[in-house]
């Protein structure tokens, strides 16, 4: 009887290590399908957020650029830049005074009137000089606007959650404005993606610029995502005390399971 009960004793002993064993092994299996697929999760999420901050980016953007195409400002010093480029004056021609003050007290007459009556007034000076005194008039007209046009994207940037710097240049290469914060020029986006990750949570998103129908110039802007990178953050800190809570739980498990086993 003893040796029938120490026999039964001692498999019983080694069934029941052998089922704590087993139970140690699943909850530390467990435990490894856990990480992953939090890490899993962690990394979905960010990829996720990415691609939502590159689609957002490209809204803004569009959106923006759909406003400066019929905005008065940008039409103006299209229309100025336009005249400039058409008329060739050299970027250092200095005319008389006078004849400037007289294209700007009659800027709708034609370069002929101007002459006709800077002639009357005793002013020297040919029609080619009249030409330069209306680009210096015209130079002035494109400064202004383009002082007016640099207040309003300032006050679109201090509005915006999302704006932080806007760049505007013309392919002419007359024009060319920047608002709020500047970054390196030597960075663009590739051809055929308009979007560009740059560190700190910034995306700079780079488009032509369309006026009148007419590709005119190129935009850029940069983008601060870092309300989308604290959501990110948080998420993944959620998710972390969920893992460090299910790691207590199952280490809490797995010793009871080795304790009882020690006991046997």
């Amino acid at each position: 009887m003893r040796a029938g009960g120490g026999s039964l004793e001692g498999r019983l002993r080694r069934r029941t290590g052998a089922g704590l064993a087993v139970l140690a092994v699943a909850a530390a299996v467990t435990l490894a399908l856990v990480v992953t697929a939090w890490q899993r999760q962690v990394r979905q999420i960010r990829e996720e957020v990415g691609r939502y901050a590159r689609s957002e980016g490209l809204a803004v953007a569009r959106t923006l650029l759909y406003d400066l195409a019929a905005d008065p400002s940008v039409l103006k010093v299209h229309l100025l830049e336009s005249r400039l480029l058409e008329m060739r004056v050299p970027e250092g021609a200095a005319p008389d005074q006078r004849l400037v003050d007289l294209v700007r007290a009659h800027a709708s007459l034609p370069d002929t009137g101007i002459w006709e009556l800077a002639s009357e007034a005793g002013v020297p000076g040919a029609l080619r000089e009249v030409e330069a005194a209306r680009a210096v008039c015209y130079r002035e007209e494109m400064e202004a606007t383009e002082r007016a046009l640099g207040e309003d994207l300032s006050a679109r940037i201090s509005f915006s959650e999302h704006l932080r710097g806007i760049r505007l240049t013309s392919a002419g290469g007359l024009f060319e404005i920047e608002a709020g914060e500047r970054w390196d020029r030597g960075l663009s986006p590739p051809e055929r993606e308009p979007v560009l990750d740059l560190p700190g949570a910034r995306v700079l998103v780079s488009l032509p610029l369309y006026v009148h129908a007419r590709r005119w110039g190129r935009a850029e802007l940069l983008m601060d995502q870092r309300r989308l990178a604290s959501l990110v953050g948080e998420t993944a800190a959620t998710l972390r005390w969920s893992l460090g809570a299910l790691i207590v739980l199952l280490g809490v498990f797995i010793g009871v399971l080795l304790a009882g086993w020690a006991l046997l």
